[in-house]
């Protein structure tokens, strides 16, 4: 059954605390559905896709998926982490997740692009409510920073990029995720949202 929660029905469960929240126990079958909007215009999608849990085998979780290409694959470690697919660090697990989660841990996390080798920032804030298109949940915020460079015009540009995430206890995910880039003025030029659309428990 794919659940799309009502704001009725989530105002009398009890908000989850976000002390000690550990990885969360995924299962076969496990389906969600999401996409990415233009952050300066949400009417606008960008992207769309689904995934679903096909196997979980040695620490590592096999998922298979639409998109707006077509039928693909990935993977994640059981702590949520996906395999990167960056040809510099193809076969990683990228460990923007580093349980357990609880409000005001921060650490720090490796990250490579085709231009930039550097280490991102994590903050875990609070638990709040977060409404998305497949209903509202308790879920805890995390800000992430760090810092982009591109030399393919032949110059050298920089600046900050962030990334704020939510996560739910209850969906088993991430459900919504923002991102910003900066430029060293403070321009900001890419902003993206990504939100659940839908949720679809193993049976």
């Amino acid at each position: 059954m794919t659940y799309k929660f009502s704001i009725v029905a989530l105002m009398f469960s009890p908000m989850v605390m976000a002390t000690d929240i550990q990885p969360p126990q995924l299962k076969v079958g496990d389906r969600w559905e999401m996409h990415r909007v233009d952050g300066y215009d949400h009417s606008k999608e960008l992207w769309h896709w689904t995934y679903q849990v096909d196997k979980i085998d040695n620490g590592m979780v096999f998922y298979s998926g639409k998109n707006n290409h077509g039928d693909y694959k990935a993977k994640s470690t059981i702590q949520l982490n996906w395999i990167s697919k960056n040809k510099l660090t193809a076969g990683q697990d990228i460990k923007v997740l580093q349980w357990p989660l609880s409000e005001n841990k921060s650490y720090p996390y490796e990250y490579t692009t085709e231009n930039y080798t550097g280490t991102a920032q994590v903050k875990v804030i609070e638990m709040t409510k977060v409404d998305v298109p497949a209903g509202t949940f308790d879920a805890l915020k995390i800000h992430i920073t760090g810092f982009w460079e591109n030399n393919s015009s032949g110059r050298i540009a920089h600046g900050v990029w962030t990334r704020d995430i939510w996560y739910s206890p209850i969906v088993k995910n991430i459900i919504k995720s923002e991102y910003k880039d900066f430029n060293t003025k403070g321009l900001s030029f890419n902003w993206t949202t990504e939100e659940l659309v839908s949720y679809t428990p193993a049976n």
